[in-house]
C-alpha cells in the first residue's frame, strides 16, 4: 500500500492519477504489480491526531531495485548484465504491446524479486500509447532528468515507447560503468553532446575504457540513446540485437552466483562503495565545472 498526501492532489491531478490508475488496472502482465483500489481516508498519527491520506493498494513486490542490487556485486559481467536486462526488455516489449508506455524507466523502477526474476514498478508516470490527444504524442515533462530523452528536455512532443527505449539504453550503461553517462540528455551536457557528435571520444573515458566493453554493447546502447526518436531501435529491435542474444547464465547458474546478494544487496563492500562513491563524485564535479562553482 501507498500513502500520498492530499494536499498535492489539486483536481487536475487527481483526474490525472486517476486515469492512469485505471490504465495500470487494464494491464495484464505478470511482472508488473497490479493496482487494486485508490481512495481517500483518514491516516492516523502518532500523536493520535487524524490526517486525510490518499491510498493506493497494490500487490507487494518482495525483492531488491537493480540499482541496490548491482551496487552491491560491482561491475557486472555481460552475462549477467544481459540475463537482466534481456528481461527488464521484454517486460517493455510486452508492455508496449499492450498499448501502455512507463515514462520512468530508472534502476531504481526495477526489483529483481527473490525468485530472480524482474518486476517494472512506481507506473505513476505511465500513459497510454495513443497519447493525450490520441494521436499517439504525449508532451507531459515527467521522468527523471539523468534518464530522460532528449525530446522530453527540449518540450517537444514525443511516444511513451521511445523514452522508455532510451531510458533503457542509459540504465544499462549506468549499471555497467556505475557512473552516470551525462547529467541530461542536452545539447549543453558536453558528454551526451560528445556520444551523439563524437562517439570515439564519449568511449574513450577512462571509465569505460578501462572496463574493455564489446563493440556490440556500444553499439546497442549508443541506437538506444540517439537523439532523434527515429533513429533509435524498437524494443523489439533490442531484444534481437546481437548483445542482447549473446550468452546468459541459466536460471540456476544465476541463483548459485547470486543468491546471497539478494539478502545483503542494501550492504555494499567497502570496495564497490568507494568505487560507487568515486564514479558518483565525477558527476558532482562535472557539474560543478559545468556551472562555474
Amino acid at each position: 500500500m501507498k500513502m500520498f498526501k492530499t494536499e498535492k492532489f489539486n483536481d487536475a491531478v487527481l483526474q490525472l492519477v486517476k486515469k492512469e490508475i485505471q490504465l495500470v488496472q487494464k494491464l495484464k502482465l505478470p511482472n508488473v504489480p497490479n493496482y487494486y483500489e485508490f481512495k481517500e481516508g483518514n491516516y492516523i498519527k502518532k500523536n493520535g491526531k487524524t490526517k486525510k491520506k490518499y491510498y493506493l493498494v497494490m500487490d507487494y513486490v518482495q525483492g531488491v531495485t537493480l540499482f541496490d542490487f548491482f551496487f552491491k556485486i560491482g561491475n557486472p559481467d555481460d552475462k549477467i548484465l544481459r540475463y537482466v536486462f534481456r528481461k527488464v526488455a521484454f517486460c517493455l516489449y510486452k508492455l508496449h504491446q499492450q498499448g501502455f508506455a512507463h515514462r520512468d524507466i530508472k534502476p531504481e523502477n526495477v526489483m529483481l524479486t527473490e525468485s530472480f526474476e524482474v518486476m517494472i514498478i512506481d507506473l505513476g508516470y505511465g500513459v497510454s500509447l495513443a497519447g493525450s490527444r490520441s494521436d499517439g504524442f504525449t508532451k507531459t515533462y515527467c521522468g527523471t532528468p539523468m534518464y530522460m530523452g532528449p525530446e522530453i528536455e527540449t518540450n517537444k512532443l514525443y511516444q511513451g515507447a521511445d523514452v522508455d527505449i532510451f531510458a533503457l539504453g542509459v540504465s544499462m550503461l549506468t549499471l555497467k560503468a556505475m557512473t552516470y553517462p551525462f547529467d541530461k540528455a542536452t545539447v549543453q551536457d558536453q558528454h551526451y553532446r560528445a556520444m551523439q557528435e563524437n562517439p570515439q571520444l564519449f568511449w574513450e573515458q577512462d571509465h569505460y575504457k578501462d572496463l574493455n566493453l564489446t563493440d556490440e554493447f556500444k553499439e546497442l546502447v549508443s541506437l538506444m540513446c540517439k537523439k532523434n526518436p527515429m533513429a533509435r531501435p524498437t524494443m523489439a529491435d533490442v531484444l534481437g540485437h546481437p548483445w542482447m542474444r549473446g550468452p546468459v547464465p541459466t536460471k540456476e547458474e544465476f541463483k548459485e552466483q547470486r543468491k546471497a546478494l539478494i539478502t545483503k544487496a542494501m550492504v555494499p563492500t567497502d570496495e564497490t562503495m568507494i568505487k560507487f562513491g568515486r564514479n558518483f563524485q565525477i558527476q558532482k564535479e562535472r557539474k560543478r565545472h559545468k556551472d562555474g562553482h
